[in-house]
């Protein structure tokens, strides 16, 4: 039988950085943090630039999650 506790561990990590990511996102434009809600407001392609903003800090979130709880699951058995 496969042993799936590799595979639960690492999307689990990417699902709660993918998480993190888009909160972040979210409340950089919802708060305007640097005019950037109003340039999207404003923008013809808002939307897509809204998309495009989740999508790029959800992805980076979700590798920087995965690369961080590998890194310390591989400290834990080096002890």
């Amino acid at each position: 039988m496969t042993d799936w506790r590799l595979t639960k561990f690492i999307i689990t990590h990417a699902l709660v950085g993918i998480v993190a990511g888009t909160l972040v996102s979210v409340a950089l434009v919802w708060n305007n943090i640097a005019g950037l809600g109003d340039l999207i407001a404003r923008s013809d392609m808002g939307a897509i630039a809204m998309m495009l903003l989740v999508f790029g800090f959800a992805l980076t979130f979700g590798q920087a999650s995965v690369a961080t709880a590998v890194l310390f699951k591989a400290e834990e058995r080096d002890e």
